[in-house]
């Protein structure tokens, strides 16, 4: 398991001023379920661990749409110059999409439930 990888990547202090600013709403709106029982953890044992782990997670999604960046533009490259066009690189991305979408299928999340509010006269 590697600990702490993206607090380097996503600045800590930015992820600290975007809570600051808007309170628990931000981190309910970009993590899941479980994501949030992990942050409210740490966050209850120490502020800082629980900032941290959602700039690590941050960290890890900016990394992995970067290589994706990255893959995708090599590889249109590769397939540009092996088969004189692009249309196998949009071959390999419809597919690629098709997978992805079928792996997801199966993600059932619950739906966010609202707070309710106490009415004020």
């Amino acid at each position: 398991m590697i600990v702490g990888i993206g607090t380097d990547i996503c600045d800590v202090r930015r992820i600290e001023a975007t809570l600051a600013r808007r309170g628990d709403r931000f981190a309910e709106r970009v993590l899941g379920p479980a994501e949030l029982q992990v942050f409210h953890a740490r966050r209850a044992r120490t502020p800082a661990r629980g900032v941290r782990y959602l700039a690590t997670l941050f960290g890890l999604t900016m990394l992995s749409h970067q290589l994706g960046a990255f893959f995708g533009a090599w590889l249109g490259g590769v397939a540009r110059v092996e088969f004189g066009d692009y249309n196998w690189m949009w071959y390999a991305d419809m597919t690629l999409a098709l997978l992805a979408a079928i792996v997801n299928l199966p993600i059932r999340e619950a739906r966010p439930v609202p707070a309710l509010r106490v009415a004020t006269a």
